[in-house]
């Protein structure tokens, strides 16, 4: 299937004590789709960047940014900013003064997990700062076929075995799922 997928960039990977450093950079679509292809999922997908992976020491630093998405469709991780956050071995990422815009994330025939208005899925062993960032991006969950769960206004999923910090982040998310009572 379709993975990987964002406005911006679909996969940003890091590694070796380097730092990638995304400054004042934006993306604003009418739609970011992953889709299905045989029985594969349609994952991470989301307005700036699909899968974001800091390994080995690896810094990853995103400042001054945002995605405006009007649709974003998948089947799972599905988020305004990031669709997964993750990494291992002592890298750091930072998310300071981004934002992910009005628009609305979509389930496309999956159970709609680990979705969320900022983030859809961070987990990982490094350290991670999101700080002065909001999202103002929707999740309508109707149309998923299995229990959406793990669904947040700001962040979908969270686990992680490394230190995580957020100061001053905000979410006026508005999440729909006829099946929620």
């Amino acid at each position: 299937g379709w993975r990987y997928l964002g406005g911006w960039a679909g996969f940003v990977y890091n590694q070796g004590n380097r730092t990638v450093n995304i400054q004042r950079s934006y993306t604003n679509a009418d739609k970011v789709q992953c889709a299905y292809v045989g029985n594969n999922g349609a994952e991470r997908c989301a307005g700036f960047i699909g899968y974001a992976y800091s390994y080995n020491g690896g810094r990853l630093n995103i400042q001054d940014s945002f995605a405006h998405v009007d649709i974003v469709e998948a089947s799972r991780q599905v988020a305004g900013f990031i669709g997964v956050l993750t990494g291992q071995g002592g890298g750091q990422t930072t998310i300071s003064r981004s934002f992910a815009g009005r628009g609305v994330g979509r389930s496309t025939g999956g159970a709609g997990y680990q979705s969320g208005g900022f983030l859809g899925e961070m987990g990982s062993n490094n350290t991670v700062v999101v700080e002065d960032s909001y999202t103002r991006f929707d999740l309508d969950l109707e149309a998923s076929t299995g229990n959406a769960s793990f669904i947040g206004g700001f962040i979908g999923y969270k686990y992680s075995n490394g230190n995580s910090t957020f100061r001053r982040t905000y979410t006026s998310s508005f999440i729909d799922d006829v099946r929620r009572w």
